[in-house]
């Protein structure tokens, strides 16, 4: 299966091409997401990305969020946990992933994680093959379980179930295609902070390239972004009772002026035909209000696009509603401002935001983020990042 990013029929001029490609400098044109290929996006990269859409995010601890997180999943009613864990399941299942994957590891919840008994007999009834972890000697190995009773009688650290090696045979970790695994937080970026031991890091480091990581979580669970270490590994998806995240990446070369606003017109053609929130990261000089004109010419917006900076926003009218919005000048978010960002944030139509790092994490989780750079030769490179996949692409 094809697992190449959406792109629509709308023919760019020839400036725009296409290829996959590994993360590098010198790469004109559309960068696949990591799950495609071995030739993933550098932590480097992945790293300056995120400081540069979340600045305050460089500062997060695991520890700090391990505490918050947990505190936030014991507060929860269990009846609530119950009725979330099972809208996380249907999502689950109804994934193209699991519907081609004959193998995946899962792991039996704690009292406040996202619940898997239902999730696990309901797989079972799909005649796919269970894994369950067994840690032993500090080493984590699964094995399959066929009966969820019988299965998993033992208890291992912290009172987790767990199969008994003696009933449940081991499998190799190039057998498994899609990895179930728990955690504390995740972030847009297919981060995941886990419980601090490194078990699951360690073991996905063995998988299939093509085999899948899935984190399971309530939404409250995953951040907008939190730093991550060169040895973690990142997820392909994460699965909450409200949608699905996928992290996906492309790159883009626009030599002329006019390509960055043809640009603008593919992204309205393919991620924005039903409103949503973009958020702009380019320096100036790069051509955000340049972008945000093609928007409007592919919106049919009637009146002259220009840059709202001395009065944060204005709005076209065409097709649907463009929210023009310019953070640049938005130093320190006041406690007062955030009840007037967020109404902004929520209007209908297309809300575009030049400078949203300001904003910090008052953005819509959902929304695309677009960055751009001047090179050396003047042409401009522009990078969006997908965050969710609304049309439930994985």
């Amino acid at each position: 299966m094809d697992q190449r990013p959406r792109c629509s029929g709308h023919q760019l001029i020839a400036a725009l091409t296409a290829s996959p490609a590994r993360w590098n400098p010198g790469f004109n044109g559309l960068l696949f997401p990591n799950s495609m290929t071995d030739q993933t996006i550098s932590y480097s990269e992945l790293s300056h990305l995120k400081t540069w859409a979340f600045p305050d995010s460089a500062s997060l601890r695991k520890r700090a969020l391990r505490a918050t997180l947990r505190a936030q999943r014991q507060a929860q009613d269990p009846r609530v946990a119950r009725f979330k864990s099972r809208k996380i399941a249907e999502r689950l299942q109804y994934l193209p992933w699991v519907a081609q994957a004959r193998t995946l590891s899962l792991y039996a919840a704690l009292g406040d994680e996202v619940g898997t008994d239902d999730l696990a007999h309901a797989l079972l009834r799909l005649g796919k093959q269970l894994v369950f972890p067994v840690i032993r000697d500090k080493t984590m190995h699964f094995h399959a379980v066929s009966d969820m009773d019988r299965g998993l009688s033992e208890r291992g650290a912290f009172g987790i179930r767990e199969p008994d090696p003696a009933r449940c045979p081991v499998v190799a970790p190039d057998e498994i295609d899609i990895f179930l695994t728990p955690g504390m937080a995740y972030d847009l970026f297919g981060g995941r902070v886990g419980f601090g031991a490194g078990y699951y890091d360690r073991y996905l480091s063995q998988r299939r390239p093509d085999a899948r990581v899935v984190g399971l979580a309530y939404e409250f669970q995953v951040l907008h972004a939190f730093p991550v270490e060169p040895t973690d590994i990142l997820l392909d998806a994460v699965v909450t009772e409200e949608r699905v995240y996928q992290p996906t990446w492309q790159r883009f070369r626009c030599p002329k002026e006019g390509n960055t606003a043809s640009l603008a017109e593919l992204i309205y053609e393919n991620d924005l035909l039903q409103g949503g929130c973009l958020l702009l990261h380019a320096d100036l000089g790069t051509g955000k209000t340049v972008f945000v004109k093609g928007l409007a010419r592919r919106n049919a917006c009637t009146e002259d696009t220009l840059s709202p900076t001395f009065i944060y926003c204005r709005t076209y009218h065409g097709r649907m509603p463009l929210v023009h919005v310019d953070g640049y000048r938005v130093d320190a978010l006041q406690r007062g401002d955030t009840e007037f960002w967020n109404e902004l944030l929520q209007q209908p139509g297309i809300v575009a935001i030049e400078w949203a790092e300001q904003l910090g994490d008052l953005v819509p989780k959902d929304a695309l983020h677009l960055f751009g750079r001047v090179l050396d030769d003047g042409a401009r490179e522009w990078i969006l990042f997908t965050p969710v996949q609304t049309h439930g692409v994985l």
